[in-house]
């Protein structure tokens, strides 16, 4: 609860600071006043850049289209060779799961 108002509070307060309301006072009454118009360009600014960063990384995958092994890293951090594709094999038998006739009962141990 206590995070949901306070994640209201700093949304209410970056739409303050980016204009797009004010609040009035005077002795009798305070008013809000909403800036559509600022709310409007803003948002239309944050759609147009994000079409943009998607364009982006559309462009990017295009070229990046083989796949590429990931490393593995020394204790240190430092990325090395990548990591060798490990073979399909076949399940060893006391890997199965156990099949068991209807009305059995499961092996407690």
């Amino acid at each position: 609860m206590f995070r949901t108002v306070l994640f209201l509070a700093a949304l209410a307060l970056c739409a303050f600071m980016a204009g797009w309301f004010t609040i009035d006072r005077n002795e009798q009454e305070t008013t809000i006043r909403f800036d559509r118009d600022e709310i409007r360009a803003d948002a239309s600014k944050a759609l147009s850049k994000g079409r943009e960063i998607l364009k982006a990384n559309e462009n990017r995958l295009d070229q990046d289209s083989a796949p590429q092994p990931p490393l593995y890293s020394d204790p240190y951090g430092v990325p090395s060779e990548p990591v060798p594709q490990q073979a399909n094999r076949p399940i060893p038998p006391w890997e199965q799961p156990q099949q068991r006739s209807p009305g059995t009962p499961p092996v407690q141990y």
